[in-house]
Order: C-alpha cells, then structure tokens, then sequence
C-alpha cells in the first residue's frame, strides 16, 4: 500500500467517484478484455429509485461491477453521506449487496460489486440467488446495515464470494488489471485463490482498517498538538495532558518526534493489535469475557467505549497472568477517538470482523502490516526497515549452532529476527518445525522465550516485537518475555533493566530483565547517518568507543565528509555482548564497501572477528532506492592466528523478489569456509570469491574489490547499447567553484580543495547580512547528507535554505 497524505485523502475523497467514472470510461471505450466487451458506465444507476454510484454495463445491460464510493445514511427523510469508511465495512457492503439484489429482481444478472474509498477497493463476487439470501424488509427501510445475514457475512468476507482488497491507483492500468481478472473469474479461466490468496486479503484488510482509523483519529491529535501551550498551562484533559507528557519525554530521550499524522498511524496500529490479540486470547481462556461490538451493549460516546475496551484488555492481564508488553503500551495507550458514532461503529464493525478469522495462523502478519505502515520517505529518516523473512532466516540459521544459543536483537522492529530464532531453536529442540505442531508445548515455548532478548528504542517496534512472539503460542503466556524499551547504546552487557509495567504473575510486583553475554547478535540496524543521530547518543557513542574510534580512524569529520553510519558503532557495541566464539549476523548498508572508511571499519572487523562472509545483494531489500545492502556474518575470536587462517567469503547474490535458497547457501559458504568445493563456485543465483582473511588485512583495499573486479564492470558497462558516458552529456569536473573547476581539467596549476567554504558558501543570513544580488548567486547542496531522500525537488531545497 502506497500510505497517502491524510490533506490529500480530504481532498480527493469527494471527487473519487468522478475520477473512477472518467477512468472506467476510456477503459471500455478503448479495451477488450479475454474476449469480452462492455457497453457503458454508468454514473449514478438507477434502479427501483435507488442510485448506485457506478455500474458497468455488459452488452445485454446486466450491471457486471457496481461500485460504491461512499456510505449513505438515510432514515426519516434524512440524506447523509461519509466518505471516510473501511472497505470491508458492513453497511457500505450492504449498499452495494442493495443494488446487486434489485437488479436480480428486475431480472438482470449481476456479477461483482465493490466497495471503494480513496486507499482501497474491496471486490465481492454477486452469489447467483443473491435476492433469496438478503433482508428485503431492510433494504426496503434502506437500513444498509442490516441488509446481510451473517451467513452471507460470512461467505462474503471469508469465503467463496470474496474475490480481493487492492491498493487503488487512479489509473488506467490498474482497472484494466482488474477487469481482465474479473472476466477470467467469470470465465473460469482463473480461481479465486490463483488471483487473490485469501492471506493477501486479510493483510491488506488490516491495513485498511489501520488507516481508516488513523486517518479519523489524527484530527484530535492535531489539535492536540496546536494548542501543546495552552494544554501544558492547564487547559486540556488528563488525556491531552499526558500525551504531551509522552511526547515531550520522547523527543527528550530518543530524539523522535512524530508528526500527528505519524503518531495517529502508530496508535491506530497498536490499537489494532491489541484487539487482534484479545480475540485470540478469548478463544483459549475460557474466563476471559467475549469481545462483542459494544455499541450494542448500551455504550454512547467515545469515553465509555475507550473505557469499556481498556476494561476488556485489564482483564487479559489479569486472567492470563501476563502479556502486559502487549497490552501496556506507554504513549499509544493514550489514543484518542472522536465522538462520532460512525467511528465507533466502524471499530465495531472490525471487532466482528475478526470473530472469522484466526490471525495467529498466519506467518508473522504483524511484520507485513508494518512493512508499509511508515512511508519509505519516513523509514529512511528514522532508519527503520521491516526486513524480508528469508533475508532473517539466512542470518538466524548461520547464527544458531545449539537449541540452548541466546539470542539478542538490539534494535528488534517487528520482531522479524526473533520469530525466525523462536522457530530454528524449536525445530532443534524437538526436530519438528512451528507448522508441523501448530502450538509448542507450554515448556518449550516458555524456554525458546527465556532464550531471546530484544530491544528497541521506541514503544512501538518493542509492542510489535512481543506480540510477534506471543502469538507462538498464546495459550501458555510467560514471564520470560524479555522486551526492553531502550536506546541500545544505554544498555550494557549483564546489566539488569526494569521493564515500566507491574507484572501481574510476580504478584504485581516489576520485572527486570537480566542481559547476559549471548551466543548471537542478529539484526538490522537503523540506517542512520552521523548527523541524524540525536546527540544523547552521539555522546554516548563518543564515551563508550570514542578510544576506538579513534585508534581505526572512524570518529566522524563531517566537514570533511567522513561520516560512517551508526551501523558501524552499533557493530562495535554489539561485540561486547558476545561470548567468546560468539556469532554475528546483520544486514546493513552496502556503502562502506566502496568508501575509504570501510577499509578502517573492515580493519576493525579483521581485528575482533573471522569474518565469515560478506554477501552483497542485487536487489534493493528495502523499499527505498537509496539503500543498498549486505549481509555480514562474524564470529568472534580473540585468537590473531585462527583470525589470519580464516578464509572470507565474498559472495554477490542475485536475488528476485527476495526469493533465495537459504540452505543452499548456508552449505555453500560452509564448504568454501573450510575449502572445500573451491572449484565450483558462483552459478547464476551468486557470485563468489574466497580470499584468506590475512591477506586482506595486509592489502587495505575498498571491500568492493574483492566481490567485484573494477576493471571487469567498466569493460561491461562499455560495451552496453543502453548505457552512455556523462562526460557525453555534461562537463564534469571535481568541485562546484570556478578555480576549482579549472584546476580538475588542467587549465591552471594548484590543489584541487583549497578550503575556504564559509566564503563560498552562503546562508540564507549571509545573503541578507551583505545584500548580495540574486545574479550572483546560485542554489547550492553542499553535501550528499542533505539528500534526505532519493527525490530531490525546488521544495526541497527551499526548506534547506530555512535550516
């Protein structure tokens, strides 16, 4: 799902319909599909004085798609329309189901029809006696809410009649798309299941509902926000009081300052998962009250409702004895919803909406719905990314030697690192695998959690990362959940953290956590640059390593454009919480590979670790084109012998949409470890290059050199028809200054950096302060860090000017 910008959701959400129309217009004006041609669309069908916002017709006038856009209210003459609404919503459905049952009626032959809002579309196939299955008395009274029983409920949004969720995009290809797999479907051509797996519909409608809220919820946090002054005088609610608390308290500790629209998108989600949860947990604690929809039980305004569904999750702690990580969230218990009965009602109608479905069996759901939860502009400036499963599995497998290995993720997200340790200690432990027992014994379970330790420095990820490993198996809840909200730098090894929530097994009483020296530290680091890092940590890091940083030349010179990224401490910190022989396994950026300071950080490594293997990977892992990435897999030796004995193994990996043989290629850098299978190696998934890690140490090159031959790439590159030279295109030349410029191409003698960038480069105030006319001057990036992102606009630039 591509996360929009709630202004622009207000904007478009009224002229959605007419976009769609003009759209389906071109479409079956100009397209066949699979054979079959359309007549028309129609714009506000008519049908036994009711008007369906979209039809298309086939060429015998049957309606072949009814499309709504939006929800009607109507009752004792009364005409109301809401645009804001989640797809599967049971009053829109109803509408659409309305149409479909009168056009049945009137002897036409309905086959789909949809609900659509400016994110999603959801697609229902039309069951071919449609008008014996609905409440005629309902859509008579135009009660839309009330027009499908929950037998067809059911089929509708789990069973045979559920066609699809799709992420909507205005344009002609998308509705092309989905018009051919509609015609095959009728054609028999495709199944359901071939076009839209049923675990795709269930991750795209939780996506849904998390934006729908967020985008209903982020209002009330706005104005939280505008009135932060006046609130913090003493003029706001015990609410609003706190979240300004919280949010002061998070800027000052970790340096992260959401915008309203960012911390309603976290609230939603958390809120999301903790009713996910208690459905779950309902259906193994038999004392724990059923979670019905609560407008029905007499509750009138969004305080009671909030404070009937807290009430609720109290109860899952102290039934269970547990789970309060999943429940106590910090900052996102204290979300806000507005006083409108239709929020409440679509929160209801998603509380029965997960009476059909069993989250728990589907893999590591919660990582997916959060893959897309941050937009990659955001993920990239809080360097945060939901690594691909595989990519996790590969690190955990040549990670985990023992079923007793520790296990400790620094920096833990969506908990994706973890769930794949959870799994590999269970299958060495039993020889079974998660799928083969559904649930692992009570004993098991409890001791894989005693085996993990997580840490992140936000509520949010940490929430995700326990409810991630709850989900194992929530029928035997644990004390030994060892999730700590913390900046990682803060942490040391055997230090004992207390976690902020009572834990109601230990008789109410704080738990802390106990963080021994571990067999295995696996990870993803943030993707963050020097100058990103608050200074807190920028401190921290200089106090704990500032000695060593300055002993492999890695402390940051950012005017000279030396600037490692925290990947690189986050490595030397994570060290230290290694056993002797201890293994580490990381993906991180590529970019050190080809820098002058990854030939100092490789140093470090060569000095502290056999590098096993260095894997680069073809493909962009995460969803923003700036980020390159390899994977590192260390072993820590203290032994200067054994280190130089080690053979390191380069390895580029060719990979399409994240799919890799992880077995084959953890046997593969196994054999060529101990050297063997040294006369077969790389095939069309990878290349792969064998060095002695002492003679690596002795050459000092860029690592790059010894996964790719540079002479072999530019000998390629020549040779490509698709590819042309900038110097055929511009005047390239080193520096952005005339002297400079003209000593890079010859034409006169001296260095090529002779200083002096206060002179040259101005600010906005240096501008202004001596009246310099706009002829002499020209916009200036005076360094690559200021690129934010992969786009860089005139409005870039103008908030540039202002910083």
């Amino acid at each position: 799902m591509i996360w929009k910008d709630f202004d622009e959701i207000r904007r478009r959400e009224k002229e959605l319909q007419r976009q769609i129309y003009n759209i389906l217009h071109e479409v079956i004006k100009k397209y066949s599909f699979n054979g079959v041609t359309f007549k028309d669309v129609k714009w506000e069908w008519e049908i036994d004085r009711r008007k369906a916002d979209l039809v298309i017709l086939d060429k015998n006038d049957n309606p072949f798609l009814i499309i709504e856009t939006k929800r009607k209210i109507e009752r004792a003459g009364e005409y109301v329309v809401k645009y804001s609404f989640h797809v599967t919503d049971l009053a829109v459905i109803g509408q659409a189901i309305s149409y479909a049952a009168l056009a049945k009626k009137n002897g036409l032959n309905p086959q789909f029809v949809a609900t659509c809002n400016p994110i999603q579309i959801a697609i229902f196939r039309v069951p071919d006696n449609i008008d014996k299955l609905v409440n005629w008395t309902a859509i008579k009274n135009r009660e839309y809410d009330k027009v499908i029983p929950p037998e067809l409920y059911r089929e509708l949004i789990y069973g045979e009649y559920r066609f699809d969720t799709r992420d909507l995009e205005i344009n002609e290809r998308f509705f092309i798309v989905l018009l051919e797999d509609l015609v095959n479907l009728v054609k028999k051509i495709k199944k359901i299941e071939d076009i839209a797996p049923f675990t795709f519909k269930v991750i795209r409608d939780l996506r849904g509902f998390v934006n729908w809220l967020a985008y209903n919820i982020e209002p009330k946090i706005n104005e939280v926000y505008k009135r932060w002054k006046e609130i913090k005088n003493g003029k706001g609610s015990d609410c609003e009081r706190l979240l300004i608390e919280q949010l002061e308290k998070l800027s000052r500790e970790k340096g992260y300052e959401p915008n309203p629209q960012q911390l309603a998108k976290e609230m939603a989600y958390v809120f999301m998962n903790k009713l996910i949860f208690y459905k779950i947990l309902e259906r193994y604690w038999g004392k724990l009250p059923k979670l019905n929809p609560l407008l029905s039980q007499g509750i009138k305004s969004a305080t009671e409702y909030l404070k009937a569904l807290n009430n609720y999750f109290t109860k899952a702690v102290e039934v269970t004895k547990n789970f309060e990580p999943v429940f106590i969230t910090g900052i996102y218990d204290l979300i806000i919803l507005p006083d409108d009965p239709e929020i409440l009602r679509g929160i209801d109608e998603f509380i029965r909406y997960l009476e059909g479905i069993s989250i728990e069996k589907f893999t590591d759901v919660i990582g997916y719905v959060y893959e897309e939860l941050i937009p990659a502009e955001e993920r990239h400036i809080l360097g945060e990314f939901y690594t691909p499963p595989p990519i996790a599995e590969l690190i955990v497998k040549w990670c985990i030697r023992t079923p007793d290995d520790t296990v400790l993720d620094p920096g833990c997200g969506s908990g994706t690192f973890l769930v794949q340790a959870y799994k590999y200690l269970h299958y060495l432990k039993i020889g079974k695998t998660i799928e083969d027992v559904r649930y692992p014994k009570k004993e098991v379970h409890e001791r894989i959690l005693e085996q993990l330790y997580a840490i992140d420095i936000n509520e949010f990820p940490a929430h995700l990362t326990a409810i991630n490993l709850a989900m194992r198996n929530p029928r035997a809840p644990s004390t030994k959940m060892n999730v700590i909200v913390s900046d990682f730098f803060s942490i040391l090894p055997c230090q004992e953290v207390l976690l902020p929530y009572k834990v109601e097994i230990l008789g109410n009483e704080s738990w802390k956590v106990h963080i021994p020296k571990v067999s295995c530290v696996v990870g993803n680091p943030p993707y963050t640059r020097w100058t990103e890092i608050p200074k807190p940590v920028q401190d921290k890091i200089v106090e704990l390593y500032g000695k060593e940083m300055a002993k492999y030349g890695l402390t940051p010179q950012v005017g000279r454009g030396v600037e490692p990224g925290i990947y690189v401490y986050w490595i030397m910190h994570a060290k230290e919480f290694l056993e002797d022989d201890g293994r580490l396994g990381m993906i991180i950026s590529d970019s050190w590979l080809q820098a002058d300071y990854g030939v100092k950080f490789g140093n470090f490594l060569l000095d502290n670790f056999k590098v096993k293997a260095v894997i680069d990977i073809s493909s962009r892992v995460f969803p923003v084109p700036l980020i390159g990435t390899c994977i590192i897999l260390l072993e820590k030796c203290n032994d200067p012998k054994a280190r130089d004995d080690n053979n390191i193994v380069f390895m580029y990996l060719n990979i399409k949409d994240t799919k890799i043989d992880v077995n084959q290629i953890l046997n593969e850098i196994k054999m060529l470890s101990e050297g063997k299978n040294m006369k077969n190696i790389g095939n069309k998934t990878y290349i792969v290059r064998v060095v002695k890690q002492k003679e690596v140490k002795e050459r000092s090159i860029k690592w790059i050199n010894y996964i790719f031959s540079p002479e072999e790439i530019i000998q390629f590159l020549n040779k490509s028809k698709l590819l042309i030279k900038l110097e055929n295109l511009f005047d390239v030349s080193y520096g952005n200054i005339l002297y400079v410029y003209l000593a890079s191409k010859g034409i006169v003698r001296g260095v090529r950096n002779p200083g002096g960038e206060k002179f040259f480069y101005l600010s906005n105030e240096d501008v202004m302060k001596y009246s310099i006319p706009s002829e002499y001057i020209v916009p200036l990036i005076p360094s690559s860090r200021y690129l934010r992102f992969f786009t860089f606009k005139k409005e870039d630039w103008e908030i540039l000017k202002k910083e």
